[in-house]
């Protein structure tokens, strides 16, 4: 540790310098060398788990981001199988159950089992009752709230097909909209709580919807099991669309967390909705009509019977 003759430092006296000690009896003592000469390769850790570069320290770093967006990308083998599994279930109904009827009749048949399993996968969700729809709006996701979107994304991406395919011009833009809103939630991992809610208020009155249809295929519409199936999707429809929508609608525009194609997507919903609210009200009072006809019909028929 002396100076050298020809006036060349010694490495400690190279180290103290550095250091930011003056060589004058500046002489670090070993365990101290080694943890000053580890702090830069910790800093080079730490950079490389946090996975963000610093000054081009870590330039080969991959960000946090995309790792979360590889991690949630884990639905995209499923959501695959999801989609040809309800192809497949078209192709067995289309081809088994219902020969005699046509293909609207079996893919409104699959369009009925996905509203089913979409209002219970998303009412599972709402951990604090009804309410619950109104929680978190703009955060993070939930595994059940990722779930019920990854399963209903399949979903719509299968019916986008098939009404291509038949040339159903407005249902093939409708589902671009939702498959837009349903992939951003399952990538970006937020707003899964308003897009699980939204989707259950469109679900839940889709099975009467598409019963309907199914009736009037077989035969039935002009029965009371026609009128009540249609008064049931009134009266969900009405409810949910122009009641509890709205609220959820609001809420969604003003939360600044959320994206522009959810902010949209919500907007086009409560849109629809209005405009189809008016003809759903006449259908309702028509309907109410024929029943309380039917009713008063059969009384009478039964006092003259007497």
């Amino acid at each position: 540790d002396r100076v050298l003759s020809v006036g060349i430092p010694s490495p400690s006296t190279h180290l103290a310098r550095t250091a930011g000690v003056s060589a004058a009896g500046a002489c670090l003592p070993r365990p101290s060398r080694r943890r000053l000469l580890a702090l830069p390769a910790l800093s080079n850790v730490k950079l490389l788990t946090s996975g963000r570069t610093q000054g081009g320290a870590s330039g080969m770093a991959m960000p946090q981001d995309a790792i979360d967006m590889l991690t949630r990308l884990k639905y995209a083998g499923p959501l695959s199988a999801w989609t040809c599994s309800w192809a497949a279930m078209f192709v067995v109904c289309r081809m088994i159950f219902f020969r005699k009827y046509s293909a609207d009749f079996s893919n409104r048949v699959v369009s009925i089992v996905h509203a089913v399993a979409a209002i219970y996968y998303s009412a599972v969700t709402f951990t604090r009752g009804w309410s619950g729809m109104f929680d978190n709006i703009g955060g993070a996701n939930t595994e059940p709230q990722t779930l019920c979107m990854a399963l209903s994304l399949s979903y719509f991406i299968y019916d986008l097909i098939y009404c291509a395919v038949v040339g159903e011009i407005e249902s093939v833009f409708h589902h671009m909209f939702t498959i837009g809103g349903l992939a951003s939630g399952v990538l970006n991992g937020r707003s899964g709580a308003e897009l699980v809610a939204c989707l259950f208020l469109m679900e839940v009155s889709n099975p009467s919807l598409h019963l309907r249809t199914l009736l009037i295929e077989m035969g039935l519409k002009n029965t009371t099991l026609s009128s009540l199936n249609n008064l049931v999707f009134a009266l969900v429809f009405l409810l949910c669309r122009l009641v509890i929508g709205p609220p959820l609608v609001y809420k969604t525009l003003v939360c600044p967390d959320n994206e522009y194609i959810v902010k949209a997507g919500g907007f086009g919903i409560l849109a629809v909705s209005i405009m189809w609210g008016w003809k759903i009200i006449m259908m309702f009072v028509k309907e109410a009509k024929k029943l309380t006809g039917c009713c008063a019909g059969a009384g009478g028929t039964h006092l003259k019977t007497q």
